[in-house]
């Protein structure tokens, strides 16, 4: 999952920070990789928030910033 969720990171740096292309950054990353959307959600939750479950994932993000969540997916994954 590590190199799916770099190449989120990649994909979400250059991405207008809201909701909606968040999650349709997400969803991009889950069709164009084969998965179902929890099998990302899960990681990038816990990367983020430190739980494995929380209400929307896209929402957390945007909630967060996009400072942070770089910041933060940078630390997980370095």
């Amino acid at each position: 999952i590590m190199p799916i969720l770099h190449h989120l990171h990649e994909m979400l740096v250059n991405t207008d920070w809201t909701p909606e292309l968040i999650h349709e950054r997400i969803s991009h990353v889950v069709k164009e990789k084969a998965l179902k959307f929890p099998q990302v959600a899960m990681p990038l939750r816990v990367m983020l928030a430190g739980v494995a479950q929380s209400p929307s994932i896209d929402r957390i993000m945007a909630i967060l910033g996009k400072q942070e969540v770089l910041q933060r997916m940078e630390s997980y994954l370095n």
